[in-house]
């Protein structure tokens, strides 16, 4: 009987809880700028117009990067993800397998690499921008 007591004991445990989650995004980092769900209109207005300007000029930059590579290049570039993913890499190292595996010209390096350093750095322009935002008003 005395086993039967210790799996009921440890059945009265109460359940685990999980910290409630803050700001809007799932998985926060040092690098990104959480934006709290108690904003005034103003700041709310502000934070979104930020959002849209970016994000159009980003998808501008992303439809250019995606016009870089032909079809081709780009079925062999995304087989050529598959197996670094396979063989366990990520980051950079997933990357640039990827870009080798798409076999392209160093024109079209040069051009891709542009394209994401222009992305990167709207991105940083981007939180900091939202970062004065919610500093000079929170």
């Amino acid at each position: 009987m005395q086993v039967a007591e210790r799996k009921s004991e440890k059945k009265a445990r109460p359940a685990r809880t999980r910290p409630e989650k803050t700001g809007n995004d799932p998985k926060p980092s040092g690098r990104t700028v959480q934006i709290p769900d108690d904003l005034s209109e103003e700041q709310r207005a502000k934070v979104d117009s930020l959002t849209k300007e970016y994000a159009s000029r980003i998808a501008e930059l992303q439809k250019k990067l995606d016009n870089i590579l032909t079809a081709e290049q780009k079925e062999a570039r995304r087989a050529g993800q598959k197996k670094a993913l396979a063989e366990g890499l990520k980051g950079v190292k997933l990357r640039t397998a990827a870009d080798a595996a798409a076999g392209m010209t160093d024109k079209q390096k040069k051009q891709i690499d542009d394209l994401r350093k222009a992305i990167s750095e709207l991105s940083r322009e981007r939180q900091a921008t939202l970062q004065a935002i919610l500093s000079e008003q929170q």
